[in-house]
């Protein structure tokens, strides 16, 4: 009864509780197993990872052919950079359950470098163990992308999105691709490139909130090319000695519509094909980050300046210029230095 309540505690997160009696547990009774597991998951909740490992050892010491014991041991390793000893753990964890599949995913994520074929061949034992699982078509993700297989690469990390739209780390390598300007929205390339920055995936929410911010920031373009086309719409002239607008009524609705389906395709579109996740960010992003909300001001203010050339009734066209300079200058002179900052 105390170890059903204490698995409880570690499930509602309610660590301390949990941690006082399975302490108190152990104490009284040595030789538990499952309160030396549950308590080593107590410290890994609480992100202590060598008071947890300390707590599987002993988990080991009694039972040293328990596969949850030798699975999360083995994970522990991995998280404490103990990557030959996790191994070891690992492989032991698949002799006592060949059945389960997320051993073959920690696994699979934990071997890399010229072992990249053993790690797709793990991940895709994985996926077969479990179809269903979002983290083990991630992993065969990863490691096409180690071996350069970009087909199978793009299928996995769909796949892991459409099992798990909330997925964290699928959701950061689609929106990096994206934000490389891939036309399929992802490529091996990308996700080797942040493998080989940091072959965990942990730490990538910097890289993911500027792929954001290179997402946003694109929104200038559709911005300026219905800019472009309210001046010819409008019938501004292209000297600059002031002149009579000689756009029509029927040339500037036929620039409305212009400028609606250029945001459409643009826009729109792009927009849906983002998973829900992205597009939860995108909205996250401009609440915090200050330059995001700068560009896509900038947008809305090349929008605004584009529909008062196209609509107001200019008498001339001397207040439409002065207005379009003072809106597409500044914006030029950030995008310039945008690219500055890229490179």
């Amino acid at each position: 009864m105390s170890l059903e309540r204490a698995e409880l505690l570690v499930e509602a997160a309610r660590y301390d509780a949990a941690g006082t009696m399975l302490s108190r547990m152990v104490a009284e009774n040595p030789d538990d197993v499952a309160a030396w597991v549950l308590l080593g998951r107590v410290h890994l909740g609480k992100d202590d990872i060598p008071a947890a490992l300390g707590a599987l050892d002993e988990a080991v010491r009694i039972a040293p052919h328990a596969y949850a014991v030798l699975y999360l041991r083995g994970y522990l390793l991995a998280r404490a950079d103990r990557d030959a000893e996790a191994e070891d753990s690992l492989r032991a964890a698949i002799a006592a359950a060949p059945e389960e599949a997320p051993t073959y995913v920690v696994l699979s994520r934990l071997i890399r470098g010229a072992r990249a074929p053993e790690a797709f061949a793990l991940a895709c034992e994985a996926v077969n163990r479990d179809p269903e699982l979002p983290a083990a078509h991630l992993a065969v993700c990863l490691a096409a992308a180690v071996i350069g297989d970009d087909g199978t690469c793009e299928r996995a990390l769909r796949e892991t999105l459409r099992l798990d739209p909330a997925h964290a780390e699928a959701q950061t390598l689609f929106t990096l691709a994206q934000a490389e300007g891939v036309p399929a929205g992802m490529a091996s390339r990308v996700i080797a490139d942040a493998l080989a920055v940091n072959p965990r995936l942990d730490g990538l929410r910097p890289k993911l909130d500027h792929a954001g911010y290179l997402l946003l920031r694109r929104t200038r373009w559709p911005a300026l090319a219905c800019l472009v086309v309210a001046m010819f719409a409008a019938g501004m002239p292209s000297g600059d000695d002031p002149a009579p607008m000689t756009g029509t009524f029927t040339s500037r609705l036929w620039g409305l519509l212009i400028m609606a389906l250029i945001w459409g395709v643009a826009g729109f579109l792009r927009y849906r094909r983002l998973r829900t996740g992205v597009r939860l960010h995108l909205f996250v992003l401009l609440r915090r980050g200050p330059w995001s909300r700068i560009v896509v001001a900038q947008a809305v203010l090349i929008m605004v300046s584009a529909l008062l050339v196209l609509l107001w009734p200019w008498a001339d066209s001397e207040v439409p210029t002065g207005l379009l300079g003072c809106t597409v200058l500044p914006v030029m002179i950030m995008m310039i230095f945008d690219d500055r900052m890229k490179r």
